[in-house]
């Protein structure tokens, strides 16, 4: 069918208070680590990168940023596996133009909200604290600082 079922997903218009709610009571020892399945360009790096400054600037925590899906395969397995000591936000978006996979009857873009998906319930089943905001276009990030 080519659409995913998801759930959890905070809408953008709601992202900064739930992350303001997420982040609220850091302890000592816990780690923030943005997870965003975003396009990963020089706008998209510096605005997570201010993100993450000002999460620090918050929380007093460490805060690492990886673009998913390639993050999965080095840190990722950190997060699943590694001490329960990390608090987790996922960003995901809708693609405008997304692109077809020849005979799979889905496309990239659903393909890679697949990926997120399972890397949010991989880390809820861990028992990870984790957050998901859909954002409707990946400059929408700019927005929650």
């Amino acid at each position: 069918t080519g659409k995913l079922a998801e759930t959890d997903l905070v809408d953008v218009k709601d992202a900064k208070k739930a992350i303001e709610e997420f982040l609220a009571d850091p302890q000592s020892g816990e780690f923030i680590t943005i997870n965003a399945y975003l396009p990963r360009n020089g706008e998209m790096i510096e605005a997570i990168q201010s993100l993450r400054a000002a999460i620090r600037a918050k929380t007093k925590l460490p805060v690492t940023a990886g673009f998913g899906p390639r993050f999965q395969h080095s840190t990722g397995q950190f997060h699943k596996g590694g001490p329960n000591k990390g608090r987790f936000i996922q960003f995901v978006y809708d693609a405008e133009n997304d692109t077809d996979i020849p005979g799979q009857g889905l496309t990239f873009g659903t393909l890679i909200r697949a990926q997120a998906l399972g890397d949010y319930e991989a880390l809820k089943a861990a028992g990870r604290k984790a957050l998901r905001i859909r954002l409707s276009k990946p400059e929408d990030i700019k927005g929650l600082l």
